[in-house]
């Protein structure tokens, strides 16, 4: 036989893991996008978010498409929540991320009974300058 099954299902493990469990607060070209662009993820971390809508400044230069794919706040709980990607109607208990691309801002939406000591959020990103 060519290959041993073992070797090839610990060979995917291994690229699998450091693919999907490489978080840094540094940008890091991870793969292409759908359109042959360089495809890169940073993720960010935030104090001290107040309820109501806060929208904090971020570093990415030349940002074309992006989007969230991981996040979540600590409260003063200390729960751990998670925020809902969909753009939900005014709640007291809603916790909300959502990116702005034109602006280079990471929003968030709370509702009057949730502020946040915490909030990680990592972004994937194509560049224009690409």
């Amino acid at each position: 036989m060519f290959c041993n099954k073992e070797w090839v299902k610990d060979l995917l493990t291994k690229v699998l893991k450091k693919k999907l469990n490489n978080y840094s607060l540094e940008e890091q070209k991870i793969g292409t996008w759908i359109d042959g662009k360089p495809l890169y993820q940073k993720t960010f971390k935030f104090e001290s978010i107040p309820s109501g809508e806060s929208n904090i400044g971020i570093e990415i230069d030349s940002p074309d498409t992006i989007f969230i794919v991981d996040g979540y706040g600590v409260n003063a709980g200390p729960d751990i929540l998670p925020l809902s990607f969909p753009y939900p109607t005014a709640s007291t208990e809603v916790c909300v991320a959502f990116v702005r691309r034109t602006k280079n801002e990471i929003g968030f939406r709370l509702g009057t009974n949730v502020t946040l000591s915490i909030a990680i959020v990592t972004l994937r990103y194509t560049k224009t300058t690409d």
